[in-house]
């Protein structure tokens, strides 16, 4: 089954990776309505399941910045379950251990360096695409972690 990971910052993305860990596809959050579209064009790639990074809100965050964030996490899921996509969430510490080197300065972006080593073909090429490595990293933690076990529907 495939799998789609997704990181729901408002810099997020999406990543849908095969069971051989192929990546079939990359998106950007952009809103709601073009995510949407996006993600009907891989209706041919279902059935999948997918995997929701949970996050909380952080000290030093503004209070607008913290509601689009929630807004996005919260679209995140209706469509999952409006679409009856099993999934679960999966914490930041989670996926990241033993796979993402910890940080040296809090302007890196570890996770982006190890996405391009394990994903060369995949559209990681700026700096800003982090959210795409993460995404990417969650659909490769959920493949390794979901191989034989069952998933919770939210």
């Amino acid at each position: 089954m495939n799998i789609l990971g997704i990181d729901p910052g408002a810099s997020g993305a999406a990543a849908l990776l095969a069971p051989d860990g192929r990546v079939l596809g990359v998106l950007d959050w952009t809103d709601g309505p073009r995510v949407a579209a996006e993600l009907a064009c891989w209706e041919d790639l279902w059935p999948f399941r997918a995997y929701l990074e949970k996050v909380h809100a952080m000290p030093k965050n503004g209070v607008a910045g913290m509601f689009n964030f929630g807004m996005n996490f919260g679209w995140w899921q209706g469509w999952l379950d409006g679409h009856a996509v099993p999934w679960e969430f999966v914490a930041p510490q989670k996926w990241m251990t033993n796979l993402i080197p910890p940080k040296r300065d809090p302007a890196d972006k570890p996770s982006l360096l190890v996405a391009r080593r394990m994903f060369p073909d995949a559209p990681l090429h700026l700096k800003k695409h982090h959210g795409r490595a993460d995404a990417l990293l969650i659909a490769h933690w959920g493949r390794l972690n979901s191989q034989g076990k069952g998933i919770r529907c939210s």
